[in-house]
């Protein structure tokens, strides 16, 4: 089987699936019940830190204050690094499925002792992808300089750059005025958005295997996981990305997931605005997106990340992408 056999690649994954299902919904479960649990808890405990803050006014409470938002910064920071050790435990199930070993008992929290390289690995990642968004940034705002879409930039802030240098040293905006800035921005976001992904897409791919080399390694290294990936990744990332796009559906609901669980602010960027609090629109949105999470993991979730695994385990090939 090679990763250019998409069909034996489902069918493989979907096989080994059915054969470990009653161990791998356990598992499932206990990911589902941990992960939920920690979200809800997080949030539950960021708005009454919130509420805390609002009432410590003054002088004589600025310490309490500091200290309480610390602690509300903090949180989210331990949320990520606990999902990040599970869900490698989990990737680490969905491997011995596709491999058609058993599954050990603590597999899920299995996770943990790879974790510091796990980490080190995703930090590396983000710095890479960070410097590759803020170059497209640059380059967008660049091209969108020279593009006619910039005239009604330039139209805005001319009067306002003029009287700058006549009056004052100083340019102010108004908010009308930086409102319409912000709107003319408008195709200098779409441009820097589209070079973003015309990097990101192929970089993405050639990494794509780092967590399963950390899995794979008795003793494993961040960066011997990134050569590792870029190795068995050459010339195999367009069969890769077909291989997903079989999944399309499970990506778009996963899209779909984030949505929901900003509506209620892109709902106020619309201007729309819910018969509720606040507070009570971000737990409804919350929940309808755990709720739509659950959902997609329970009927989905494990049969998309086998066949990640067997893609994983499938034999790279040196033939050249078309």
């Amino acid at each position: 089987m090679t990763i250019r056999g998409r069909d034996a690649i489902f069918h493989t994954a979907g096989q080994r699936l059915d054969s470990n299902r009653a161990q791998a919904q356990r598992v499932l479960l206990f990911f589902l019940a941990i992960t939920t649990a920690l979200t809800v808890a997080v949030s539950l405990i960021s708005v009454l830190l919130s509420d805390r803050i609002s009432e410590t006014g003054g002088l004589r409470n600025m310490g309490l204050r500091s200290v309480l938002s610390t602690g509300q910064n903090v949180l989210p920071l331990i949320q990520s690094v606990v999902l990040l050790g599970l869900q490698m435990g989990y990737t680490t199930m969905c491997l011995h499925i596709s491999r058609g070993e058993p599954i050990p008992g603590d597999t899920l929290l299995g996770g943990f002792r790879r974790f510091f390289p796990l980490l080190i690995s995703q930090l590396l990642l983000g710095l890479i992808y960070t410097g590759v968004a803020f170059m497209s940034i640059y380059a967008g705002t660049y091209l969108f300089m020279l593009l006619p879409a910039s005239d009604r930039f330039y139209e805005i802030l001319s009067p306002v750059l003029n009287s700058a240098t006549v009056l004052s040293d100083a340019a102010v905006l108004d908010e009308t005025t930086l409102a319409a800035a912000v709107q003319a921005m408008v195709p200098m976001l779409g441009i820097s958005a589209a070079l973003f992904l015309l990097v990101f897409i192929p970089m993405h791919y050639r990494y794509r295997m780092v967590i399963y080399r950390l899995i794979d390694q008795p003793r494993p290294g961040a960066l011997a996981a990134l050569r590792e990936s870029r190795l068995m990744m050459r010339r195999n990332r367009l069969a890769l990305f077909r291989l997903d796009l079989r999944l399309w559906w499970y990506y778009l609901l996963q899209v779909l997931m984030v949505v929901i669980l900003y509506g209620d602010t892109l709902l106020a960027l619309l201007g729309i605005f819910l018969p509720m609090s606040g507070t009570a629109a971000y737990f409804l949105f919350m929940g309808l997106s755990l709720a739509l999470a659950i959902s997609l993991a329970a009927c989905s979730g494990s049969v998309s990340e086998a066949v990640s695994s067997a893609s994983a385990t499938a034999e790279p090939t040196a033939a050249p992408e078309p």
